[in-house]
């Protein structure tokens, strides 16, 4: 292993250690091979209904499925409150369009 890449690896150990969060594989893979938004990849990988994540975040079925479906982005606050719903990192939700 070259030295860069034993310290890109120890990098990414130190932001995972300070509480960085990461993407299981389960919700890496729905994301193209499902053709899934990282949201529903997360939901499914959590079990939760468009309707549960929903009522869990105080947000409207309606604009949860216009963000999965790309036809919407919501606020800073929207995309905490679905990363803490989801327990999932705010930037692993991002990249569905």
């Amino acid at each position: 292993m070259s030295l860069s890449l034993l310290n890109e690896a120890r990098a990414t150990l130190a932001r995972i250690d300070a509480g960085e969060g990461t993407m299981p594989g389960e919700v890496l893979g729905a994301i193209p091979d499902d053709g899934l938004h990282p949201i529903a990849a997360w939901r499914r990988y959590r079990g939760l209904s468009q309707a549960e994540l929903a009522r869990r975040t105080g947000l409207s079925q309606v604009w949860l499925s216009r963000i999965e479906n790309g036809g919407g982005t919501g606020s800073a606050a929207t995309w905490h409150k679905l990363a803490a719903a989801l327990d999932a990192p705010v930037w692993a939700l991002e990249g569905g369009d």
